[in-house]
């Protein structure tokens, strides 16, 4: 309560439609959408192609490999990957994260007779993730509460084309068809990723340079704060 006493008297910006909504939900007028951006600056350069970074990764250069990467926790659903593997059998995964889940995920891609269909990498470090971007056909959102998803950015920004469920983040990111595909149930995810494209990577890959860069970001904010200080003035 103390800070939406603040928030209404403060211009205050969302990063998402959603986020608006539930601010002027609460009485706090939105003074603009202002997305998240991506820092390129730490993101480093991949210039070999796929044939050589799957050679270099060990991935079979023939397979249609998706790749999720977050935390293995209730709110992130990684525990859909199982139903997922099985309802799109032509494809492998990569999947990269930790936590609460793990152990169960494992458990239950060994009961299903899976785990020989993925590859489970606990911890990584951040640049090496961006290989595996590289290496992949699609990358995978299963949260559907997701309230922005900067590694959906990430695989975006590497050319790897989004499969994800409709929740606040992708549906900003994410224009369904074109730059990704947004999806509700488990089947409809995994027919979904048959229809990824090259060109829609290309497609994800141009829509975060033109829009969710800190750059992009900056120029928005410089745009919105002299007419809110224009208006209050």
């Amino acid at each position: 309560r103390r800070n939406l006493a603040v928030y209404r008297k403060t211009p205050t910006y969302a990063k998402t439609p959603a986020v608006a909504a539930e601010l002027e939900s609460l009485g706090v007028p939105c003074a603009g959408l202002m997305p998240v951006g991506l820092d390129t600056a730490i993101i480093p350069s991949i210039p070999s192609n796929r044939t050589e970074i799957r050679r270099a990764l060990k991935i079979d250069e023939h397979a249609r490999v998706f790749i999720f990467v977050g935390r293995l926790d209730p709110y992130k659903q990684p525990l859909d990957l199982v139903p997922l593997l099985q309802a799109a059998p032509d494809w492998y995964a990569i999947i990269i994260g930790r936590g609460s889940l793990g152990d169960e995920l494992t458990r239950r891609l060994t009961d299903a007779g899976l785990l020989d269909r993925c590859r489970l990498i606990p911890q990584l470090p951040n640049e090496q993730v961006h290989v595996y971007y590289h290496a992949c056909d699609a990358f995978v959102n299963l949260n559907p509460n997701e309230i922005f998803g900067m590694s959906l950015l990430e695989a975006m920004y590497a050319g790897c084309p989004p499969v994800a469920r409709h929740a606040p983040g992708p549906d900003l990111i994410i224009e369904n068809g074109i730059s990704g595909l947004l999806c509700g149930t488990v089947p409809e995810l995994a027919a979904a990723l048959d229809k990824t494209t090259a060109a829609m990577g290309h497609a994800a890959q141009s829509r975060v340079n033109e829009n969710f860069l800190w750059q992009n970001s900056a120029e928005l904010a410089l745009t919105l704060l002299p007419k809110k200080g224009k208006a209050n003035g």
